[in-house]
């Protein structure tokens, strides 16, 4: 890679040169798609997983959600065992104790009675007609609030980095000679793709915010690198925090095929030296 940087002008390595890996990370012709998809992930995405910050998203709105129906818009009665429930939790609990029990709202009496799978619909549309907007006590609010905004903070951050370093990206893959167009394509690609996906993530908070009740908070300046002269002062600068991460985070990745790169390097030193036996 420091060669490739060299031949590029470049005065150092940058995270586009990982990208020549996927010539020389596999061993069998059926490897080379995976070990592409890898080192393309890793380059681009400069170990950030915006699937993660999704998940973490997701499993927030479903916790919210499970909290905010836990108390039962009305009181329900088993009627195979007299069991009263004031929370929806009980009831899944005892569902999976008797999965064969029926329940009655307390309210109708023994008039209707519910299988279980019913009695959740009904429960459901009870919940609806309602208009509960939260049924969360002040701590559980304030822990689920505290989740949010951590979470929007970790967003706003890898947003504005994903945004800052687009251009710089394509300028440094434009220098490299090494790279083809299909590469330099295929990594803008995947870099708009994690763009679209926080897209998503925003819309995921927003739902988390409505269900909570928390007005969107104003989202904070981010700092921008100062105009002329002082432009090109802040790309040297994020050029540097790419090498910074760069080395971090694909160490552990570069130990994991090192044996490979190694054994294709003392190939080629074998090759050379019979050459020179020869001549």
């Amino acid at each position: 890679m420091k060669v490739a940087a060299c031949s590029s002008g470049c005065p150092t390595v940058d995270r586009t040169m990982v990208l020549l890996l996927q010539h020389m990370l596999w061993n069998l012709p059926e490897e080379r798609e995976t070990i592409r998809k890898t080192v393309f992930e890793f380059a681009i995405s400069g170990g950030i997983s915006t699937e993660k910050l999704c998940q973490e998203a997701e499993d927030l709105q479903a916790a919210v959600s499970i909290a905010l129906k836990n108390e039962l818009p009305v009181n329900i009665i088993c009627d195979s065992c007299g069991e009263e429930f004031l929370l929806r939790q009980e009831i899944e609990t005892h569902h999976i104790s008797h999965p064969n029990h029926s329940y009655t709202l307390k309210a109708e009496g023994s008039s209707r009675i519910y299988p279980y799978s019913n009695l959740v619909k009904k429960i459901d549309s009870l919940q609806e007609v309602a208009g509960k907007v939260s049924t969360l006590s002040q701590a559980q609010k304030e822990i689920f609030e505290t989740e949010l905004e951590a979470l929007v903070d970790r967003m706003e951050r890898v947003k504005y980095r994903f945004e800052a370093e687009r251009e710089l990206l394509k300028n440094l893959m434009n220098a490299n000679i090494w790279l083809s167009t299909l590469d330099r394509n295929e990594a803008l690609l995947l870099h708009d793709t994690r763009s679209t996906e926080l897209s998503e993530l925003n819309d995921l908070i927003s739902k988390s915010r409505l269900m909570l009740g928390v007005q969107s908070r104003q989202a904070k300046p981010e700092p921008k690198p100062a105009l002329q002269p002082a432009k090109e002062a802040g790309k040297r600068e994020i050029e540097k925090n790419f090498r910074i991460r760069f080395g971090q985070q694909c160490q552990q990745f570069y130990e994991g095929n090192w044996f490979s790169i190694q054994t294709q390097i003392k190939s080629s030193d074998q090759i050379a030296s019979n050459q020179v036996s020869l001549n």
